[in-house]
């Protein structure tokens, strides 16, 4: 009975550390938005929020439609019932906001670790490690700063198939088609990939990697079309920097390198469970595709994180299964592939806090 209680009282602590932080890393990224008028998207989600408090809900329904081409209302709702007693103005709406991107993504992280042969200790140690890394590590660390409910829709996609069964799959899909209406297509895509791997075992995991790849390729000629359902607005953009091409070139070596000590597991005492294979060989099929149909976005930096955000959502997932199962050598090799987006996400938000 002891015993019990005490476990029950580890889990209960690590949760709770868990939260404190999420909402720690929350407050410094709602610090910086609240900086800097640069970063558009979060006001325009405070704008609509304060319309969403005001008694006339049809006209926020019309405003909301007329002004974005989408009814997308959810995260007001789901803002609105979490935190309504504690948003007295923007940078307290902002941290609300960040505060349940990044719980949402360290719950997707840890219900999906818990359902793999790790021990707890490992799943809440990698969980925290989780939460670092989407604040910090530049590709998930932008998509976090900038577009909350996409970021929002897309985890809820991942969880729901991932980790969920039918019933409930197919409500998470259904809400977060009102965070975002991308999240349908995602699903699509996420639940095609996932049968390939699952139902096709004869096909090798470098056809189909290289296949993932390649239909990203050719998926990228209608980038454009997808880009009017990804985003609010005409999701055209133009940077004046080779920002995304940097962003692109560092991603693509990350995951490539993290596939080849995948595909070498076995020669590097990579004690990998069958389970673990068969979810991570999904995973880099899903990150592939989006690394094909990002190359046309490249010159826009703006659009390249926005197409590529689903991808920055399940890498870190994908690294941290391969961080857990590496011996010491490998981890050092890890740790530094991980290092140079660590270097950019800290680097942007010195930026973004005043720095030069």
């Amino acid at each position: 009975m002891l015993a019990v209680r005490k476990s029950q009282i580890a889990k209960v602590s690590a949760l709770l550390l868990i939260l404190i932080a999420a909402a720690l890393c929350a407050g410094l990224l709602s610090v910086i938005v609240n900086d800097n008028d640069t970063i558009t998207d979060a006001r325009n989600y405070y704008y609509f929020y304060n319309m969403f408090l005001s008694d006339d809900l049809l006209e926020f329904s019309a405003t909301l439609t007329q002004e974005t081409g989408k009814f997308e209302p959810a995260i007001y709702v789901l803002v609105y019932s979490s935190f309504e007693w504690f948003i007295k103005g923007f940078q307290s709406f902002a941290f609300a906001c960040m505060f349940l991107v990044l719980a949402g993504l360290a719950i997707f992280t840890y219900a999906t670790l818990k359902r793999l042969p790790i021990s707890l200790d490992k799943v809440y140690l990698s969980v925290i490690f989780s939460v670092f890394i989407y604040t910090v590590w530049y590709p998930s660390y932008s998509s976090v700063l900038w577009v909350w409910r996409s970021h929002l829709a897309f985890t809820l996609v991942f969880f729901a198939i991932i980790n969920t069964r039918i019933l409930w799959c197919v409500c998470l899909i259904c809400f977060s088609f009102f965070l975002h209406y991308s999240s349908v297509p995602l699903a699509m895509v996420v639940c095609f990939f996932f049968t390939w791997v699952r139902f096709f075992p004869k096909i090798s995991l470098g056809v189909k990697f290289l296949g993932s790849l390649s239909i990203g390729l050719v998926a990228s000629m209608l980038v454009g079309v997808m880009k009017s359902a990804v985003v609010s607005g005409d999701g055209v953009w133009v940077s004046d920097t080779d920002a995304g091409a940097f962003v692109y070139a560092y991603f693509s070596c990350f995951v490539v390198s993290l596939v080849a000590i995948f595909s070498q597991a076995d020669a590097l005492k990579m004690e990998l469970s069958g389970c673990e294979r068969k979810l991570l060989a999904k995973l880099f099929c899903v990150i592939l595709f989006f690394l094909g149909l990002s190359i046309t976005s490249v010159k826009s930096h703006q659009d390249l994180m926005r197409i590529m955000q689903p991808a920055f959502i399940i890498a870190p997932l994908a690294y941290i299964i391969i961080f857990i199962r590496s011996k010491m050598w490998p981890r050092f090799a890890l740790f530094g592939l991980l290092l140079p987006g660590i270097v950019m996400g800290v680097r942007s938000g010195y930026i973004y806090l005043g720095g030069v």
